[in-house]
């Protein structure tokens, strides 16, 4: 997806879906975060809005520059995999980053 929007990972992994901690993204301080909307409920995290008061009020992830300038997309997390879901994933972002200003 981010190959097709000229767009980089601030995450270098081969992995589908590796383990990094907060503060390394942080450190990276990305422009955008995307995080996964599921239907599924076994964890308080796959909540889309527990995952946004974690980035809004936790003192690491609140300085993220996507953060500050509330430049968070929420994806479906089946259109995240590569799969045929993946072109609604590729919508989802171009829309998004086309509504978004990186004017500083």
């Amino acid at each position: 997806m981010m190959d097709k929007l000229g767009i980089r990972n601030v995450i270098e992994s081969d992995e589908e879906w590796p383990t990094v901690g907060w503060e390394s993204i942080a450190r990276a301080d990305p422009d955008v975060l995307v995080i996964a909307s599921m239907v599924r409920r076994r964890f308080p995290a796959d909540d889309i809005e527990a995952k946004r008061e974690f980035l809004r009020s936790d003192p690491v992830t609140r300085e993220m520059s996507a953060v500050k300038n509330n430049r968070i997309v929420e994806m479906d997390a089946h259109a995240m995999s590569a799969t045929m879901r993946t072109i609604y994933g590729l919508e989802t972002l171009a829309e998004a980053l086309s509504n978004m200003s990186f004017n500083q």
